[in-house]
């Protein structure tokens, strides 16, 4: 979605992409933030070991501590 929406930023841009795309990657952030609160509890310790290793989005990028 952050690929798609930076595609047509590039390809209409104006202030209204630009602002959506920054809204986007916001509303993927919180929600990646609350999932990772609910597979914490779900999952505990294994859950944490997971996200140690992978990224949030990219792969080594936004690992846990």
């Amino acid at each position: 979605m952050l690929g798609a929406g930076g595609g047509l930023v590039v390809l209409a841009l104006n202030a209204i992409t630009v602002l959506g795309w920054l809204v986007l990657l916001v509303s993927l952030l919180l929600t990646a933030r609350a999932e990772e609160f609910v597979l914490r509890e779900h999952f505990g310790l294994a859950y944490e070991a997971y996200a140690a290793r992978t990224g949030r989005f990219i792969p080594g990028v936004g690992r846990l501590p």
